[in-house]
Formats: structure tokens, sequence, C-alpha cells
């Protein structure tokens, strides 16, 4: 495979992939309920103070923590303290 070749393939595939996305973006797939108000509770705590945000507490006072690890959840806290929550 020419290089040339692996450029055209990544094009094709990085368009699949945005046409995908785009497709289930017009579609609306959070109103399918999806979300959780306890994972969105817990980025929004852990966004407020470094123990929330090792520990993944769920409330601020940082007593109650998620069923996931703490990793799962640091990326999204950190897009909020990029775009807002």
């Amino acid at each position: 495979m020419t290089r040339r070749d692996r450029q055209i393939a990544a094009v094709v595939a990085l368009l699949a992939i945005t046409s995908v996305a785009a497709f289930l973006h017009l579609f609306d797939l959070g109103r399918a309920g999806l979300g959780s108000f306890i994972y969105a509770s817990a980025v929004g705590s852990m966004g407020e103070s470094w123990h929330n945000f090792v520990y993944a507490a769920f409330d601020p006072a940082g007593t109650i923590d998620v069923d996931k690890p703490p990793v799962a959840l640091w990326l999204q806290v950190l897009s909020t303290k990029l775009l807002g929550f």
C-alpha cells in the first residue's frame, strides 16, 4: 500500500466517522435517556475540589463516591473546566 493510498484510506475513515457522528447528533441520541444525572452530578462536584476530583465524589461534601473508577470521569471534568458545565 502506497503512502497516497494510506492517506486516502485515512480521509475516507475520517469522513465515515464524522458522518455517523452527524447522523446520531441530528437524530438526538441524547433524547433516548442514555445520560445519567448521577454521573453528571459527580462531574459537577468533582470540578469543585481536588478531593472530589481524585475520589470521584458524588456530593459536594465528598462523602459519597460513584461506582465508576475516577479516571472514567476525569476527562469529563477537564472538559467542563475548559468549556463549562
